[in-house]
């Protein structure tokens, strides 16, 4: 469905749009530590905006962190793309 992380609808910066997500939820399937990353895969159901038709969507978020805070986070479509992003 989103092949890649920038097609994810409800990633990155908008301005002067509106949102094209109407729902969002999502859970996390699975933690994977890695250094100082942690990959989570991420199952989530999305509506559309304007739809009544819930997708499910597995994906992958990594977050990176430094002194024990979050600093960076990336969103992933592709799971293996994440694990190769934290050096798996």
């Amino acid at each position: 469905m989103w092949p890649g992380r920038r097609n994810l609808p409800w990633t990155g910066r908008r301005e002067g749009l509106s949102d094209p997500v109407s729902g969002v939820h999502s859970e996390p399937e699975k933690f994977i530590p890695v250094g100082d990353r942690i990959a989570v895969f991420v199952h989530a159901r999305v509506r559309a905006k304007d739809s009544e038709v819930w997708q499910d969507v597995r994906l992958a978020d990594v977050y990176k962190f430094r002194k024990g805070k979050a600093v960076q986070m990336r969103a992933f479509a592709d799971r293996q793309e994440a694990l190769r992003w934290v050096g798996m």
